[in-house]
Parts: C-alpha cells; sequence; structure tokens
C-alpha cells in the first residue's frame, strides 16, 4: 500500500506532469526530456515502463511561465508527439479538484474520506457534495460544511437520472466516488457525467459484497482479505458491452492491496479489518489520480509510482 498522502508530489509549488505511450523504439525519452531542456526547464520526476512492444512514459517539472494551460503546452508538444506516433495527456496540477461522493449511509470509510480531505493529509483535494440514500447523513454533512442530497432508492435510479446528473454538472466534479454505494448507477448517467469514477470491491474469494462477503470468509477461515479498486468503463463501448439494466462495466484496476487474518478473529474483526482495508485502496486510488499517474491503455492501467 502506498500510503504517502504528504508525498514530495504534492507540494506547495504548482507542477505539470505529461503521461506518454508508443511503441518502444530508439530516441524516445531523449525526445521527450530534450524537448524540456532546450526550454531550459528541469524534469522533477521521469519514470518509463515498457512493456513488449510498447513504451510508457511518464515525466513532471514545475510549473513556471513556460505554457499558460495544457492547451499551450500541448500545441508546442504535438511535433514531439507525432515524430515518435505516440499518444500524451499533460495535466497541469496548479489547482485543488473536487470529488463527489455516493454513499449508502455514514460508515467508517466515509468519515475516514472525509477526516483526510479535511485535514492536510490529502492535498488538492475538496469534496464537493456527498449523494446518500439515508438521510441521516445530512447531519455528518453539515458537520463538515458539505451540500448534501438525499436519493431514495425505492424511486430507482434511473428515474432520478435527470437529478443526479444536474448535481453532478453543477459542482463540475473532476471525479466521482462510490463509496461502499451497493446499487449501480445507470451507465448514460455516469458517461455523461465525464469524469473518472472510481470503486472498491472486495477480491474474490467470494463474489458476495458487504457483511454477507466477511460472514461467507469467517465461515471458511479465510487468512487473508483483498480489496480492489477500479474505474467504472464509461467509453463508447460500455454503452454495447453493458447489462440490460444500463449499468456500467467495471473498467481497469488501478490498485489493489491484502491484510492478514489473525487466528480468532470474529466476523466483527473481519468488517473491521476490510472497511480500513478498502478505505486505503480507495484514498491511494484517489491520490493516483490526483497525481496524474494513471495512464488508461485499452483495459489496463498503468499506475507509475
Amino acid at each position: 500500500m502506498n500510503d504517502r498522502f504528504d508525498s514530495s508530489q504534492l507540494t506547495e509549488k504548482n507542477y505539470a506532469a505529461l503521461l506518454l505511450s508508443c511503441a518502444d523504439q530508439v530516441g524516445v525519452i531523449a525526445d521527450v526530456t530534450g524537448f524540456f531542456a532546450k526550454r531550459g526547464i528541469s524534469l522533477s520526476d521521469c519514470s518509463e515502463f515498457v512493456n513488449g512492444n510498447e513504451m510508457f512514459l511518464r515525466v513532471q517539472w514545475i510549473l513556471d511561465a513556460q505554457w499558460l494551460d495544457a492547451a499551450s503546452f500541448s500545441r508546442d508538444f504535438e511535433p514531439i508527439a507525432e515524430k515518435l506516433t505516440a499518444d500524451f495527456d499533460v495535466k497541469f496540477c496548479d489547482r485543488s479538484h473536487s470529488l463527489g461522493l455516493f454513499v449508502a449511509s455514514e460508515t467508517e470509510m466515509l468519515l475516514g474520506i472525509l477526516n483526510r480531505a479535511a485535514s492536510s493529509a490529502i492535498r488538492g483535494l475538496d469534496i464537493a457534495f456527498i449523494i446518500a440514500c439515508d438521510q441521516s447523513v445530512s447531519k455528518l454533512a453539515d458537520r463538515y460544511g458539505l451540500p448534501f442530497f438525499y436519493i431514495d432508492k425505492s424511486d430507482g435510479f434511473l428515474n432520478q437520472e435527470g437529478r443526479l446528473l444536474d448535481i453532478i454538472q453543477r459542482y463540475k466534479c473532476d471525479f466521482l466516488g462510490l463509496a461502499q454505494f451497493p446499487h449501480e448507477l445507470p451507465n448514460e448517467l455516469l458517461a455523461k457525467s465525464a469524469c473518472p469514477v472510481i470503486q472498491t470491491a472486495p477480491m474474490p474469494l467470494f463474489a458476495d459484497s458487504g457483511a454477507s462477503s466477511y460472514q461467507s470468509e469467517f465461515e471458511r477461515g479465510a487468512k487473508l482479505l483483498g480489496v480492489s479498486s477500479f474505474l467504472l468503463d464509461l467509453s463508447e463501448d460500455a454503452e454495447s458491452n453493458a447489462d440490460k439494466a444500463g449499468t456500467a462495466n467495471i473498467g481497469p484496476i488501478v490498485h489493489q492491496d491484502t491484510s492478514p487474518v489473525k487466528n480468532g478473529s470474529s466476523v466483527a474483526d473481519l468488517c473491521s479489518l476490510g472497511i480500513a482495508l478498502e478505505q486505503r485502496v480507495f484514498l491511494s486510488t484517489l491520490e493516483a489520480l490526483l497525481e496524474h499517474r494513471v495512464l488508461r491503455h485499452g483495459c489496463k492501467a498503468i499506475v507509475f509510482d
């Protein structure tokens, strides 16, 4: 688990990060680093990963007056990308980013996320709102000074798609997080939101989620608990691959972690361990996205350390 929420990646200085993918070939690093060297810019980080005949590269630098925004950088960098036949994405980390949370009820995981965001533990993050299926969560939202919206699951999410989309677009979310949210949202709604959607789930052995999963783990004498985080697949292909209910597909896995189970652990112990593990995995995923360390490549996510 990469628990470094105060890492040097998120300093007080604004920085930018470039993610690039292309065929593995001679001169990629020289061309990219040379682009910055000619402009007198020192890179604060450079990481590469080669898989077969493909290369993935991430470079980071401290922002100055060289480029006003990502668009102006992209115009200058385009000739290098064309030469390498490369796809690239650049992010200027010069502002806070917002996260909209979907939750079922007040949980330890939700409290952990809010506490991290309210402290200096996660820099560059604002919680935009909380949408919950439990009206009592409004008290928690009030405590943190956050907008709260109640969603009555008995009405069905399809019938409330317009209202939910209005909330997401009104607050201009950069990310959505389904924090132990057991209900599936319509793929069309999430696709229209046009922002990455983070979700976590217990790893198999057993497909059940929630308390029933930990009961099953306990009954079979589990020695290890695991949690995966992933992005929901909201590409055009998701429309055709989604199930009949119109729900989004599970996309690339971003982070996974495990915790050993001690002898004599009760079901309650497993639940507590699983919740803490799920929170850590969610926050590590969010950190990687905030720092622009996640490069989506087909069905996979390349995550740079």
